[in-house]
């Protein structure tokens, strides 16, 4: 009898747990075709701040190329978005 209970206990338990199949994203959002657009204006050379889903980011765009690399990417330190801590001081 508990043979049985810890064999269909743990069946149920698979079935509960199972993993979930992530849907295919075939579209960017709005955020990441904006994003992109903004980055791929910044002329090579240049350092740019740009904002981003309400944080700033400093962009160095390095070089061109078929990948639309952009060089370097960083949070700025002081960025102006209230969630950071160094604004409630």
């Amino acid at each position: 009898m508990k043979n049985q209970f810890l064999k269909l206990f743990i069946i149920v338990s698979f079935l509960i747990s199972g993993c979930k199949q992530e849907s295919s994203k075939d579209e960017d959002s709005k955020l990441e075709h904006e994003t992109e657009e903004t980055i791929h204006s910044i002329k090579q050379g240049d350092v740019e701040i740009i904002l981003i889903d309400g944080c700033e980011y400093i962009v160095y765009k390095e070089a061109e190329g078929a990948n639309h690399a952009y060089g370097y990417m960083a949070h700025k330190g002081n960025c102006s978005n209230p969630i950071h801590c160094q604004n409630r001081l």
